[in-house]
C-alpha cells in the first residue's frame, strides 16, 4: 500500500515537472522563427494623433511554405484576436482572445495569400503568402554569435517583379530572435551600385523590405550589416548573401 502511495506521487511529480517544463520552454521560446510580433500601443492607434503609430506588427508580409507553424505574440498591454482569412474572403480560422505575453499559433497547408487581422481594431492587418519560390540563407556573425537569416520571394525575380525580403536576427546560442538591433540592409547591383538601402532599429528581431527589380539590375547582392546591440554600438560585422 505504501508503495503505491509512493508510485502515485511519484506520477504527480513527473506531471507537475513536465507540464511546469512545457510553461517555461513555451516562454523562453515563444520568440523563436517564424513569429509575428503584435506592437505595444498597437492597441491604441488614433489618426487624430499626429504621432500615432502606423505599425502594429513587426512584419506585415510574411513569406513561407506551407505546414510551417506561425505564431502571433502579443507584446502589447491589451487583448488581442487574430483573424485568418484567404484570398476569397473565406475565414479559415480565429483565434481566442490572446492575452499579454501570450501567443496564438496556426499552419497553413495550402498556396497562395491569406489575410491575417485583428476582428477587434480593425486598422491592425498583414498578408502571409504561402510559396515554395522562396530563397533563404543564414549566416552566422562571428563576433556577436548571430545567425542572420534573409529569405525573399519570388527566388529567381523577372523584370517588374517586387521581390519582397523578410530578415530575422536570431541568438545562435538560444535560438531565440535577437532584439533591439540596429542594423542596414542594402542591395547592390551587378556593377557595386547600391540600389536599396535601409537602416533601421529592429526591436523584436523579425524585419521587412521590398524591391522593384529591373532586368538592368541583372545580379542583386543583399547585405546586412549589423551596428549595434542592446542601444549599445558594435564593431560593425556584415552578412552578404551571394
Amino acid at each position: 500500500m505504501l508503495i503505491k502511495s509512493f508510485s502515485i506521487l511519484g506520477l504527480i511529480l513527473i506531471f507537475l515537472l513536465f507540464n511546469t517544463f512545457c510553461y517555461y520552454f513555451s516562454l523562453k521560446f515563444v520568440n523563436a522563427e517564424n513569429i509575428i510580433t503584435i506592437i505595444p500601443g498597437s492597441a491604441k492607434f488614433s489618426k487624430s494623433k499626429p504621432f500615432a503609430i502606423t505599425r502594429f506588427f513587426d512584419i506585415d508580409f510574411f513569406p513561407i511554405k506551407k505546414n510551417q507553424v506561425i505564431t502571433w505574440y502579443n507584446d502589447d498591454e491589451l487583448y488581442h484576436k487574430i483573424s485568418i482569412r484567404g484570398s476569397n474572403g473565406t475565414l479559415i480560422t480565429e483565434s481566442k482572445l490572446i492575452k499579454p505575453k501570450e501567443s496564438f499559433s496556426y499552419s497553413l497547408n495550402s498556396y497562395g495569400k491569406f489575410d491575417f487581422f485583428s476582428p477587434i481594431y480593425k486598422w491592425m492587418n498583414g498578408t502571409i503568402l504561402i510559396t515554395d519560390n522562396l530563397f533563404t540563407k543564414s549566416i552566422v556573425t562571428p563576433q556577436n554569435n548571430i545567425k542572420i537569416e534573409l529569405t525573399y520571394t519570388p527566388a529567381k525575380p523577372q523584370d517588374g517583379n517586387t521581390i519582397n525580403y523578410k530578415l530575422t536576427f536570431i541568438d545562435n546560442n538560444t535560438g531565440k530572435n535577437k532584439e533591439h538591433i540596429d542594423y542596414q540592409f542594402f542591395i547592390s547591383d551587378s556593377g557595386g551600385k547600391v540600389v536599396y538601402n535601409q537602416s533601421m532599429h529592429s526591436s523584436w528581431g523579425m524585419e521587412s523590405a521590398n524591391y522593384v527589380y529591373k532586368k538592368i539590375d541583372w545580379a542583386l547582392t543583399p547585405v546586412v550589416r549589423i551596428t549595434g546591440l542592446a542601444f549599445q554600438p558594435v564593431q560593425p560585422e556584415e552578412a552578404i548573401f551571394k
